[in-house]
């Protein structure tokens, strides 16, 4: 769940990436929008648009620019963090017109999310994830969904393990406490709220990144390069469309 004192070293290793990742991303994104402005577009290159309407014509305008400078100065990468911010959006917005958009279905999951707080029926499950513990410290965690597959080997902490159940409702997330190792940014984990850490009540359990079990107090940690595959396949951000069936 948390790495413990002897992994903190990693953080300094990076502590100058994030920085620098995100100047060149800022000026990547700069260098597309006025590249796209100057009439390097994508969308006017397939489409004929033709309106007498001036503000449907900005529009369009508008979201030309906007998607011509993000594959211009990123490609897939910027598309997907595009989508991800307009569905975070609407979501956000739903949430206050709507009153069954109120609680929290669909919210942010944080490390301190309770399961007697979910009121609202779960949506149908997308994506599973298999954990079969094979080991008193190991196992492995396997996961498809289209081209991407994930067969890997999972650590936990053998002290501190969650019983063997299928949890539902689980979510794309990124932990609040915790960084990723290379990019700095907050941790991309699997949240499962059904899970209790042993002992406590306390429902903290994710799926990370890991190199071993001493990585984990109680979640489940696979390699880096894994969780992000698995991790990059899964959408939306806190959609509680996964569920995780844990074995043995």
């Amino acid at each position: 769940m948390l790495p413990h004192a002897g992994m903190a070293g990693l953080g300094d290793v990076f502590t100058a990436q994030p920085s620098a990742t995100q100047t060149a991303t800022f000026v990547a994104l700069v260098v597309g929008i006025l590249s796209a402005l100057l009439g390097v577009r994508v969308m006017d290159s397939f489409i004929a648009f033709a309106s007498d309407g001036w503000l449907a014509a900005t529009l369009w305008n508008g979201v030309d620019v906007l998607i011509s400078g993000a594959l211009l100065a990123g490609g897939a990468v910027f598309m997907h963090e595009i989508v991800e911010t307009l569905v975070g959006g609407v979501r956000s917005i739903n949430k206050r017109v709507s009153p069954a958009g109120k609680g929290n279905a669909g919210g942010p999951v944080t490390s301190g999310a309770s399961l007697a707080s979910v009121t609202t029926p779960l949506p149908a499950s997308s994506y599973t994830i298999s954990v079969d513990r094979n080991g008193p410290d190991s196992g492995r965690l396997k996961f498809t969904s289209g081209s991407v597959s994930v067969d890997t080997t999972c650590w936990w902490d053998p002290e501190v393990r969650i019983g063997a159940a299928n949890y539902a409702g689980c979510s794309k997330t990124r932990m609040d406490s915790k960084t990723d190792t290379v990019t700095g940014e907050k941790r991309p984990a699997i949240y499962l709220p059904q899970a209790v850490v042993p002992g406590t009540g306390n429902r903290t359990i994710f799926i990370h990144e890991g190199r071993d079990a001493t990585w984990s107090d109680g979640c489940i940690v696979i390699d880096r390069a894994e969780m992000l595959k698995l991790w990059t396949a899964i959408a939306p951000m806190d959609g509680r469309n996964v569920t995780v069936n844990v074995t043995a």
